[in-house]
């Protein structure tokens, strides 16, 4: 038996996941090209190719049927716009903070915590609700 530090190496799983599938057009094609060898896609709703994503794994379930891909929800909170509409995490409906502005925010904006919650409680279940579609 090989061994990789000590370590046997038939208890070693690789399990290999795409993000972001549905964000644009262009990351879209660059995922389904890989839909071979991956076990699963997160799709991100909020995104400019959703419909792309759909298509994209209808077209490789009808010809991979016994191991059809497992599509997951990516809650994207950064970038694109905001299904629930206007909020305090998105003035415009559309998001436009950084990873680090965001949590900056979450952190230390004290005046409107329960509000920011709130939106983002309400973009979540918005994303959740348009995924089950």
């Amino acid at each position: 038996m090989q061994t990789i530090s000590n370590v046997p190496t038939h208890t070693h799983n690789i399990y290999w996941h795409a993000d972001d599938l549905g964000l644009s057009a262009g990351i879209t094609q660059s995922i389904e090209k890989c839909f071979d060898v991956l076990n699963s896609a997160s799709v991100v709703v909020n995104g400019t190719d959703l419909n792309g994503a759909v298509q994209a794994v209808k077209r490789y379930d009808k010809t991979h049927a016994r191991a059809p891909m497992r599509v997951v929800l990516h809650i994207n909170l950064m970038e694109g716009r905001a299904l629930s509409g206007k909020s305090i995490i998105c003035p415009d409906g559309v998001f436009d903070k950084d990873f680090i502005a965001f949590w900056q925010y979450a952190v230390y904006n004290r005046k409107d915590k329960v509000g920011f919650q709130d939106a983002i409680y309400a973009e979540t279940l918005h994303q959740i609700r348009a995924f089950e579609k």
